[in-house]
């Protein structure tokens, strides 16, 4: 038996891509994109994908969710290869921004079976089945751009993009670990091109006030993150204090514990 991750039905199975294929077409073009396999425990080029999904739900229901996640990068002038403003104004739909985020994240949590369990409660929601999910918060901010000094410009000159004063600030697109610190949600991080996204995803049975309160301490943690807020259609997303190698430190330590960095 083939049982889809997301419909659950009996059907032949087809390969889901992890991130966006209009990512990797967009990585690829300019200057390539390598990834971290967790399966094969390495660092390999090509297109991660996950053959776990039926063709109904990969090509019509998460499709519409990766065309408007494209539609909304496209309008929104994220796709640029080194981001040096300090706002940006995000156009979008809420629930077609969620529920592309969390398929996102719940392709990457199935690939390297890194919680999956907690996606779940939101497969309905993924599908269009369920109106709305107030289980579920995005934070966001732009990252500011890292210095690089004279002996790293010349190091990455060929590598990295960066002004004429080694500002740096690329376009990337990361599924990032972030530590676990709360019983009552848990947070996964994307980072697409310079905006830094957190998935706050919580715990049933846990009062709205109750939430909103643990959403504010956690935005103590990250000064000059926002709510993205469900009843509006466009932000205006600023930097916080945080460069795109700040907050891909965990990530990085990950990566030099298995020995790839």
């Amino acid at each position: 038996m083939a049982y889809c991750a997301y419909c659950k039905e009996d059907e032949v199975l087809t390969r889901e891509h992890i991130i966006p294929s209009f990512i990797y077409k967009y990585l690829n073009e300019n200057g390539g994109h390598a990834g971290w396999n967790e399966r094969a425990g390495k660092i390999i080029g090509g297109e991660g994908k996950i053959k776990d999904t039926c063709a109904k739900c990969n090509n019509e229901i998460l499709g519409e969710l990766d065309a408007h996640g494209q539609n909304m990068l496209q309008n929104s002038g994220v796709y640029t290869l080194n981001f040096l403003n300090e706002s940006m104004i995000l156009h979008y739909d809420y629930d077609l921004l969620l529920r592309w985020f969390l398929k996102i994240t719940f392709n990457s949590a199935r690939a390297t079976r890194s919680t999956p369990s907690i996606f779940e409660k939101n497969i309905p929601y993924i599908l269009g089945k369920q109106k709305t999910n107030k289980d579920v918060f995005i934070l966001s901010a732009i990252h500011k751009p890292a210095q690089m000094n004279a002996e790293e410009m010349d190091k990455y000159k060929d590598e990295l993009p960066f002004d004429k004063n080694g500002n740096s600030n690329p376009f990337f697109f990361r599924i990032v670990a972030i530590p676990n610190f709360d019983n009552d949600f848990t947070v996964k991080g994307l980072v697409i091109g310079s905006i830094m996204f957190l998935i706050v995803m919580f715990n049933q049975g846990i009062e709205q006030g109750f939430k909103k309160s643990k959403i504010r301490k956690l935005l103590k943690l990250y000064p000059g993150m926002k709510i993205i807020e469900r009843k509006s259609k466009v932000t205006i997303i600023k930097q916080f204090n945080l460069t795109y190698l700040d907050t891909q430190k965990d990530q990085a330590s990950r990566l030099q514990r298995l020995g790839v960095m």
